[in-house]
């Protein structure tokens, strides 16, 4: 589907880093995209801001939020959610008018479901 940046859900949350994050970096290497996802061990107050910024996402501000930082792309594990957790999350990213759904895919944590940002904002 061509570059771009790319968040993996779920996000951490500060009280429970490094969350997934470790899983997300390694997988990268499958497509080379950047991450809003990150581990090093070492948290910058860029991605600090960015954990805090996107709790709750899809919410209109956190799409704003993430389309600022130029995320493309969004993938959703739902391994890492309880299943009524995963089916309402995207439910919502699917009722959402700034996402795109695309595709359901095989990622290594299991199903996952990869929807696109849109770059203008169309949310009301």
């Amino acid at each position: 589907l061509g570059p771009g940046v790319v968040m993996e859900l779920p996000m951490p949350r500060l009280d429970r880093l490094p969350g997934f994050e470790a899983q997300y970096a390694f997988w990268s290497a499958r497509h080379w995209h950047p991450l809003v996802n990150g581990y090093s061990g070492y948290y910058p107050p860029e991605y600090v801001r960015a954990v805090i910024r996107t709790e709750g996402f899809p919410r209109r501000d956190t799409v704003e939020f993430a389309r600022a930082l130029g995320v493309r792309y969004v993938v959703v594990h739902r391994a890492y959610y309880q299943a009524d957790e995963a089916r309402a999350l995207v439910s919502e990213m699917l009722d959402h008018p700034g996402l795109e759904y695309v595709t359901g895919l095989q990622a290594p944590s299991g199903d996952a479901d990869l929807f696109t940002v849109s770059q203008s904002p169309r949310d009301p």
